[in-house]
């Protein structure tokens, strides 16, 4: 449709330049006749206006016909434009035959006379239709007619065997041209039609990009919208996304006895479809851990909610922090989300523990272990995050991988709470160099105060 309406916007085009090619061949007979101009003696002049003025009033009235089509946001069919394309090619016949009937010149002389370049001003005019079929439609025609001219004249000629061949080569290159301007259209045609896939796909493209953006939003909304403050302790989050649209999350969830439930989970990939099936995550875990109890038996009700809604192929990772501000430890359970860092303040060390059992969506039979208990002095900060720290990739290929990730806590986990985890990302990406980033990055810390 885009196209269809491309070139009808291209034939208003060339109605504006076909009246200016008969505007200037009024003023150049105009003034071959004033200058004494042999062929536009007696009545050839005034005969000639006649057929530019019907030039100039038919090509008024299609330039009407065609800005009314647009306005109305109406495609004119085939039919209309070969209609005008068999017209066109009669207004340089018509010109040839003013000089046949009026001129006082030898009649051979008219099938050679300038009058004959008309045709060809026509079929330049013509390659603006970028339609290949019309321009060789409108040289077939003005070949023909010319070919009959040349037959009507020459028969009355005594010589003419002689003289056939040579006036009727003016036919030829009359169809030679028409081919050539139609050659030129259909490239033009070409390119015209390549720009407007290309600016439909960007108009595509902004649409699916304000898509995500709305997306990215949405789901931005879903993460907490406050700090987390619990007696005892200090927490943080961080996140960002691989695309405009990620897999991961971080959450908490108060529960009835007073404890929050700090959770963070990672789909596998990224993008729109690990985002939604994030969303259903969060709401699924946000209904099991406040309801059921002990914490196994929720994560044992969530994998099987997740086995029924996630396809083949995905999972997901999770792991639960409970923080109690009543006591010093935390205990934590995790679906083969892993490893969760402890920094110990005295000493400094980093301890590391791996996942409790299989991620969430692989079996949906899967029994999980009692939580384990982390017990956490004053400094102490324990560092859940999502594989996109260790997996992120260095210029050399390496990754970043768990050992420097324990030596980036190590050496950040004394500043203050909000800035531990954007230090944490600023030596992940100081290490990646120009790699871009290929996984979602979330991360939550919690530090005991007391």
């Amino acid at each position: 449709m885009a196209f269809a309406k491309a070139l009808q916007r291209s034939e208003a085009h060339r109605a504006y330049l076909l009246l200016g090619v008969l505007a200037c061949l009024i003023l150049l007979a105009t003034h071959r006749f004033v200058t004494g101009g042999i062929a536009m003696r007696s009545l050839a002049y005034p005969a000639r206006l006649v057929v530019l003025g019907t030039g100039v009033i038919y090509t008024v009235g299609l330039i009407c016909i065609v800005r009314r089509a647009d306005a109305a946001n109406r495609l004119l069919g085939p039919a209309f434009w070969a209609g005008t394309a068999l017209f066109e090619s009669v207004i340089p016949t018509l010109n040839i035959l003013t000089l046949l009937r009026y001129a006082p010149s030898r009649p051979l002389d008219a099938l050679a006379a300038p009058a004959i370049v008309v045709y060809f001003l026509f079929s330049i005019v013509g390659v603006l239709r970028l339609r290949p079929g019309l321009s060789l439609l409108a040289a077939g025609s003005s070949a023909a007619q010319h070919a009959v001219i040349v037959i009507w004249v020459v028969l009355d000629q005594e010589n003419r065997l002689a003289v056939f061949p040579y006036y009727l080569s003016y036919s030829a290159l009359i169809l030679i041209g028409g081919a050539c301007a139609a050659v030129v259209s259909r490239e033009i045609r070409k390119h015209v039609h390549a720009g407007l896939r290309e600016l439909e796909i960007r108009a595509e493209l902004a649409d699916v990009r304000k898509s995500l953006e709305i997306a990215r939003d949405i789901q931005q909304s879903l993460l907490p919208r406050e700090a987390l403050r619990l007696h005892g302790f200090e927490v943080a989050a961080w996140n960002r996304p691989a695309d405009e649209t990620g897999g991961d999350y971080y959450d908490w969830i108060q529960l009835p006895d007073g404890r929050v439930a700090v959770v963070i989970a990672d789909v596998t990939g990224h993008g729109i479809g690990p985002a939604l099936l994030m969303a259903v995550c969060r709401a699924y875990a946000r209904a099991s851990v406040p309801a059921v109890d002990p914490l196994r038996t929720a994560f044992e009700h969530l994998n099987n909610l997740v086995s029924r809604d996630f396809g083949d192929g995905r999972f997901v990772t999770l792991a639960v922090a409970i923080v109690s501000p009543k006591h010093a430890e935390i205990e934590l359970l995790s679906a083969g989300h892993g490893p969760t860092l402890v920094y110990r303040r005295a000493g400094g060390a980093v301890e590391t523990f791996e996942g409790d059992g299989l991620p969430l969506g692989i079996a949906p039979d899967e029994q999980f272990v009692e939580p384990r208990s982390i017990s956490m002095c004053s400094g102490d900060a324990l560092l859940l995050s999502t594989d996109g720290f260790m997996e992120a990739h260095g210029n050399a290929g390496e990754l970043f991988g768990i050992p420097r990730l324990s030596a980036s806590l190590a050496a950040h986990a004394d500043r203050p709470i909000a800035d531990v985890l954007p230090s944490l990302d600023k030596d992940v990406r100081d290490f990646s160099g120009t790699h871009p980033q290929t996984d979602d990055m979330t991360a939550v810390i919690i530090r005991r105060l007391v």
